[in-house]
């Protein structure tokens, strides 16, 4: 926590979209004290097959509306976060 995970927000957030690689596939994310915000950034990764976003400040409305249209995703974690059963039924609805 600390200064790491602000610092790892306001790159997500003041990025270049040329920078980042849309390639990627599996991304890990644990404990950098990460908010909703941080997630439209995230949810730009279409091609992501396992994301980790374990211990951060995400909320239901952020998984909602970032990481449910992620249709490519095999493996979520969301273990310590802010959010409650009201986005599991998108969440189930990410399922081929």
């Amino acid at each position: 926590f600390g200064e790491d995970g602000v610092f790892l927000e306001t790159f997500l957030l003041n990025v270049s979209p040329d920078m980042i690689n849309p390639d990627v596939e599996v991304l890990s994310v644990k404990g950098c004290e990460l908010t909703d915000s941080s997630l439209k950034r995230i949810g730009e990764f279409r091609k992501l097959r396992k994301l980790i976003l374990n211990s951060n400040f995400l909320t239901d409305e952020g998984v909602i509306n970032f990481i449910a249209p992620l249709k490519g995703l095999q493996s979520l974690s969301l273990f310590n976060n802010e959010i409650s059963n009201v986005c599991i039924p998108h969440l189930l609805s990410m399922q081929s």
